[in-house]
Formats: C-alpha cells, sequence, structure tokens
C-alpha cells in the first residue's frame, strides 16, 4: 500500500534544523485552514531528504507551503495527532527566505566535442 499525501497550508512557526543520532533532519509545523464550522488541522513536519530539508528552510512563519510525504498518525491522551516525514516540500509567495545556495542543480549544457550535435550547424541548408 502506498501512502502519499500532499497538503497545502501555512507554516505556524520558523522551522528548525537539528540534529539526530544519525543525521541532520528539518522540522515544521504546517497549519491548514478548513471551513469555518470545522477547526484548523496541525500536522508535524520532518524532513530527511537533503533537497526538502533545504526548502523547507527556506519558509518563515505564515509562509505558504505545499508539503508531500507520508502520512503518520497517532493517539496521544484521546487526542489524534498528524505528522508528514516529507519527500518534498515547496515554499510560495514572495515571503520565502533566501538561505543561499538552495537551488537543485540542473542538467548542464553538453561541452563542446562531446559529441552532441550543434543545432546551428543543421541550419545552413535552409533557404532562408
Amino acid at each position: 500500500m502506498i501512502n502519499v499525501f500532499t497538503v497545502f497550508g501555512h507554516l505556524a512557526a520558523d522551522p528548525e534544523e537539528r540534529e539526530g543520532n544519525a543525521r541532520t533532519f528539518a522540522k515544521g509545523r504546517l497549519g491548514v485552514s478548513q471551513p469555518k464550522d470545522k477547526p484548523t488541522m496541525w500536522f508535524d513536519l520532518v524532513c530527511f531528504n537533503q533537497w526538502a530539508m533545504r526548502d523547507l528552510m527556506r519558509g518563515g512563519r505564515g509562509s505558504g507551503c505545499v508539503v508531500t510525504g507520508q502520512l503518520e498518525m497517532r493517539e496521544y491522551q484521546g487526542k489524534l495527532y498528524y505528522s508528514i516525514v516529507c519527500s518534498g516540500v515547496r515554499v510560495e509567495g514572495p515571503d520565502a527566505h533566501d538561505v543561499g545556495a538552495t537551488e537543485r542543480p540542473y542538467s548542464k549544457a553538453p561541452s563542446p566535442g562531446s559529441g552532441t550535435a550543434d543545432p546551428e550547424d543543421d541550419l545552413s541548408d535552409i533557404p532562408f
């Protein structure tokens, strides 16, 4: 059974980066508004993936955030708590913090002489 959950909400506070026993991870809390007659849903966020962690750290309190991951539910003292182990995070809007080199690397153009044909070479026989 596949458990993939995607939700949009707003960060309740600035996310935190923490050191665990074996690796670093990021934690945050996401609030999701519902219709007026229902309370706000709260999700604890945990990111172990380095890209999801860096993307989450770009957000701040009140930032709109789309989160994808595995949903986990637990009950404690009669209350139900939700947490998401994040596989992807996207911070929306101008309130996202720029924390430096967080952009994902894109594939570079092929280097000259790498065996890939240059598209300009094939255009020489076109009459216009």
